[in-house]
């Protein structure tokens, strides 16, 4: 049976996740507002979607460390474990990001009546498409992909990390020392890195 202090917490304390999405849904809401000018409407939902990406990647990925280290721990506010209050922001996070969809679509639909709207890529020039291409290999994808660092150690074997130093991927055993950085976004380093990991040296 749940005390006295346990009760308050429910009706009083909010988790700092769930606290932190309600801030975040303030913004959207300006983003929805209509007495907001279009392009103030369309930096909040840009705000709101670059607020939610540094939240996933940042507090997401701690309770997802807890998880796996100590799933049983509680926070001291409203006595979630790490699990429970992931699964409590991605329901959170699925109406919040319905409701973006339905704004920024009207937003864009707007925005059109001034000659601003999305190109479909396949549409374009291709001199155009060329360009992008190489702006996005080259600006945008080395941002959205991984690094991965393969560490071959003398006598102790090929350590691959994502760049952090506490989240290893895989290990197995060499004899050189090297260090070498791949970048997922592309398929010809991922081979090389595979045949790093899986290739012992005698």
């Amino acid at each position: 049976m749940a005390t006295q202090e346990e009760k308050m917490a429910d009706t009083i304390y909010m988790n700092r996740e769930l606290s932190w999405l309600k801030f975040n849904e303030r913004v959207l809401e300006e983003a929805e507002n209509p007495e907001n000018p279009l392009c103030e409407r369309l930096t909040f939902a840009s705000i709101y979607q670059s607020n939610l990406d540094e939240f996933y990647m940042v507090r997401v990925g701690s309770l997802v460390d807890q998880m796996l280290l100590a799933k049983d721990i509680r926070e001291n506010k409203t006595n979630m474990t790490p699990e429970e209050q992931l699964d409590a922001i991605l329901a959170r996070t699925k109406k919040l990001n319905r409701k973006r969809d339905v704004v920024y679509e009207e937003i864009m639909e707007k925005l059109e009546q001034y000659g601003i709207h999305m190109l479909n890529f396949h549409k374009i020039e291709k001199e155009d498409r060329n360009y992008l291409d190489r702006y996005f290999e080259a600006e945008v994808a080395p941002v959205i992909s991984p690094s991965i660092e393969v560490i071959k150690m003398e006598n102790e074997g090929v350590i691959a990390t994502s760049g952090e130093p506490y989240h290893p991927i895989t290990r197995s055993y060499s004899g050189s020392t090297s260090t070498h950085c791949y970048n997922s976004a592309s398929s010809s380093d991922l081979e090389d890195l595979i045949n790093d990991i899986l290739t012992v040296e005698n």
